[in-house]
């Protein structure tokens, strides 16, 4: 029995020799965390981390991975955001590659190389980054409320230290600290120091898995000043750089925007020399449209060149040459007519031939000549409105001021690119429903989502700065718009053949008879009612001219003129108007128109750094600004 009890033993002996010759392996922990900070003069903190790893392979394989909060909630509710910046990373005293990616609400710090294993044992990291926006300002001290380790590591932190150096003048004057997980108001921690401007204090037991240690501080008020308010230098920059604007403006307004005198509007019974019904209008409202288009045609016909019939649709019969002479623009017209033209959809060609040398013969004849558009001093402005948002936008926050600058403008092109669809989609359904559908139904929609997802991305960086943004960009908009009607100016032509317009339509318009009697007005005829009709068509007093002359033709019993067969022609008026436009685009053929390893999860502080304090007893583990979660 005996000797059966040596042989057992024998035998475990033996089986445990293979298990002694490899030790057993070490957990993965952090065995020391010590986060030095410094409150400098301009409010920010610089932060040097030293970090004790115990490596084996497990999750530490090739590196840490660091998770620094920016992004965080004030009380009532609006974005806060931190500056955060990495200054120098080490590992084991040497030098070591990182880089950052950002994640959902902060910076990520990727130290490591992909391609290097850290061998088994204990690593020292040390990491230095400087970050702003993290101090409070209260009315009787300011306060730096620190999330020391963050709240979210996956390996247990066998001891912590925090040690926090104040400017020169500042002092301690209270202090709290919190141990625990998120939200927790542990007190396993000793203070070792916290008198002058030193403040030092170390955990009293190991922190497990998802437990931090976040130290408060309130010291002397005054010593630091506080940050500018962001909101407030941007509304500076932008009023100052707004009304620079407007200044700009009025003065470019008062050089180039006024019309020249053109002399007294006294009425007139003829046209200017030299224009047409087309060209009349052009003079008056600056604009080429449909109602500039049948006005032409009215004239071709009152001046015996083409007779319309009004039938089952519009017809046009070109006739002789002979008649009252033709302005340029009416000769360029009248050169483009067929022989014979239905209105309809399938002569859409001769139609917009037709239309198209009319307003190339109209801008050819009298755009520069009778009008400057200034338009390089509307685009100096639009420059200097670009140049007014680059600095305000500086204040949001200088460490994330290209960012934001991209996200302006690309959000601008997009706002702007919304409302062309959106007018595109408008105008379409004159020609083409379903293209005017895609515009509206399709695109519209994808645009407007581009256009909230930028605001969206813009207020996570602006904050509520973003509101004044949007009211300046407003405020600017409505500038440009204003100024891009006002800036164009008549030439001493332009303005003299305005004026002279200006008198046909006051003698068209004039009811009372007894004011016109002293020019010696040419006597009320059906004959002279035909002339003018065109050029009342093309300034838009078609009703006042007929109510001018009702009598007149009740009393020669008029029946409408020669060259229009059909209706009576002032009920068909506003009709072919519409045909000659909707006929003169083609048919709708359908379509559109024109290298570590993870080491925790991510969460985040309640509130904002500075929103609330702390050292005064009222906060908690993972509470405040600080370097992780």
């Amino acid at each position: 029995m005996k000797q059966f009890r040596t042989a057992c033993a024998i035998l475990l002996l033996l089986l445990a020799l293979p298990l002694a010759s490899h030790p057993a392996r070490a957990a993965e922990a952090i065995t020391r965390f010590v986060s030095d900070l410094t409150v400098n003069l301009d409010s920010s903190v610089t932060v040097t981390e030293t970090i004790t790893f115990n490596a084996e392979g497990q999750q530490i394989k090739r590196g840490i991975l660091r998770d620094f909060p920016t992004r965080y909630k004030t009380p009532n509710g609006e974005d806060y955001a931190v500056g955060f910046s990495v200054i120098a990373v080490k590992r084991d005293g040497a030098d070591e590659a990182w880089g950052t990616e950002g994640i959902a609400n902060g910076v990520r710090i990727r130290i490591g190389r992909a391609d290097v294993l850290l061998d088994p044992g204990l690593h020292t990291y040390e990491i230095t980054y400087r970050a702003t926006g993290e101090l409070g300002f209260f009315e009787s001290f300011d306060e730096i409320y620190w999330n020391v380790t963050g709240n979210a590591w996956t390996f247990p932190i066998e001891t912590a230290e925090a040690i926090i150096h104040l400017p020169e003048g500042a002092s301690v004057i209270r202090h709290s600290a919190y141990t625990g997980s998120q939200g927790a108001q542990g007190q396993d921690f000793r203070v070792t120091g916290s008198t002058g401007r030193i403040f030092r204090a170390d955990t009293a037991r190991p922190l497990e898995v998802n437990e931090g240690f976040t130290v408060a501080v309130a010291f002397t008020k005054g010593i630091v000043p506080p940050p500018p308010d962001y909101t407030v230098t941007s509304y500076k920059v932008l009023a100052g750089g707004a009304g620079l604007l407007f200044l700009y403006y009025l003065l470019a307004w008062l050089i180039v925007g006024r019309d020249p005198g053109g002399g007294p509007v006294i009425p007139r019974w003829a046209a200017p020399d030299g224009l047409g019904p087309a060209g009349v209008r052009f003079i008056w409202n600056r604009t080429f449209d449909d109602k500039s288009f049948a006005a032409a045609m009215i004239g071709l016909a009152a001046k015996g060149r083409i007779r319309i019939t009004h039938g089952e649709a519009y017809e046009i019969e070109k006739l002789g040459k002979e008649g009252p002479p033709l302005a340029a623009t009416e000769q360029a017209l009248y050169g483009q007519m067929p022989k014979k033209l239905k209105v309809k959809r399938e002569n859409a060609g001769a139609l917009s031939v037709m239309w198209s040398s009319l307003s190339h013969s109209l801008k050819a004849e009298f755009d520069r000549s009778t009008y400057h558009r200034n338009r390089v001093w509307f685009w100096v402005g639009l420059l200097l409105s670009v140049l007014v948002l680059i600095p305000a936008l500086a204040f949001v926050r200088p460490e994330e001021f290209t960012v934001a600058l991209l996200v302006v403008y690309v959000c601008g092109a997009i706002w702007a690119l919304v409302l062309w669809l959106a007018i595109r989609g408008l105008r379409a359904f004159r020609t083409s429903i379903l293209g005017a559908v895609f515009l509206l139904i399709v695109c519209l929609p994808v645009g407007l989502f581009g256009w909230i997802f930028q605001t969206a991305l813009m207020k996570g960086i602006m904050g509520p700065t973003l509101w004044v943004y949007m009211a300046a960009l407003a405020a600017l908009a409505a500038m440009h718009i204003a100024f891009i009607r006002l800036l164009p100016a008549h030439t001493a032509m332009g303005a003299k053949l305005k004026a002279e317009v200006g008198g046909l339509r006051l003698y068209m318009v004039t009811a009372e008879e007894k004011r016109l009697d002293m020019l010696n007005p040419p006597d009320k005829t059906p004959a002279l009612f035909e002339a003018l009709l065109p050029y009342a068509i093309a300034l838009d007093c078609t009703n006042q001219w007929s109510e001018k002359f009702a009598s007149v033709l009740a009393a020669a019993s008029y029946a409408g003129p020669s060259w229009y067969q059909g209706a009576i022609l002032m009920d068909d008026m506003g009709d072919f108007t519409r045909n000659l436009d909707n006929n003169r685009h083609p048919p709708s053929t359908g379509g559109g128109g024109g290298g570590g390893s993870s080491s925790f999860s991510t969460s985040s502080s309640s509130w904002s750094p500075g929103s609330s304090s702390g050292s005064s007893g009222g906060g908690s583990s993972g509470g405040g600004g600080g370097s992780g979660w």
